[in-house]
């Protein structure tokens, strides 16, 4: 079986557009690219290449065979990603874009990985892994150490759980594997700049279990003095410092 790969086929297009300003010295970790909209229609065309790649590649696209349900993913992933591409206004979104359709095939050898990655996700300051069913800090920066091995119970009234599905599900696993599951858990709070998953807006983030000390929910003043250092959980996000 052939392996399918959606690369990057037009970021050359636009690198060297003068609205592509150079990424500032001072002040990274706030930067945000301006938007550029000529990434929508860059991004609508290459949905619609991945769309016909699979047609005319994919056993399961072939009439004879007769894969009803295939055929069925392949149009609902087309026409999602075609609703998503006009929404995109920068190279992450159509990363994600072109992501999110591979991720809907629900086929592992159908993937997207670009040639060119974002070089500056940002952070909260926690890095959670999926132990059983619980989302688990499992690293931190060190003005937050005392949180880890805490478990993450919702971010603004979302479970855990139910926040992965949507945030990782549609965009990084297929969430119908645990190993996938368990392998995209760490980016659950990382900002990879995707325009199609929610930042939370309050700052209530509550832990239970913190530093395996206790299974019962903190009291309200400890989670408000966890929301007191965060502030927005969203907003104190920070360049993310890769550890060896």
């Amino acid at each position: 079986m052939k392996f399918l790969n959606f690369s990057l086929l037009a970021f050359v297009l636009v690198c060297c557009h003068a609205s592509i300003a150079q990424i500032p010295s001072v002040g990274i970790d706030g930067f945000v690219p301006p938007p550029d909209p000529r990434w929508a229609s860059i991004t609508a065309r290459d949905v619609d290449a991945a769309y016909m790649l699979l047609l005319q590649n994919h056993p399961g696209a072939a009439p004879s065979l007769k894969d009803a349900a295939f055929q069925h993913r392949l149009a609902d992933a087309h026409t999602k990603a075609s609703q998503r591409a006009l929404l995109v206004h920068s190279y992450p979104g159509y990363i994600v874009t072109l992501a999110g359709f591979a991720t809907s095939m629900g086929d592992k050898h159908i993937w997207s990985r670009p040639t060119y990655n974002v070089a500056l996700p940002l952070w909260t300051g926690l890095i959670v892994s999926l132990r059983g069913n619980s989302f688990v800090v499992s690293d931190t920066d060190d003005e937050h150490s005392t949180l880890k091995d805490a478990t993450l119970v919702s971010c603004d009234g979302v479970s855990a759980s139910e926040l992965a599905r949507t945030n990782l599900g549609d965009f990084r696993a297929d969430w119908s594997v645990g190993a996938q599951q368990v392998q995209s858990a760490p980016w659950l709070l990382v900002d990879e700049m995707n325009p199609f998953t929610g930042r939370a807006s309050g700052a209530r983030i509550c832990c239970r279990g913190l530093n395996r000390q206790s299974v019962q929910e903190l009291p309200a003043s400890a989670c408000a003095k966890w929301a007191a250092e965060c502030g927005s959980p969203w907003r104190i996000f920070r360049r993310l410092k890769l550890r060896t």
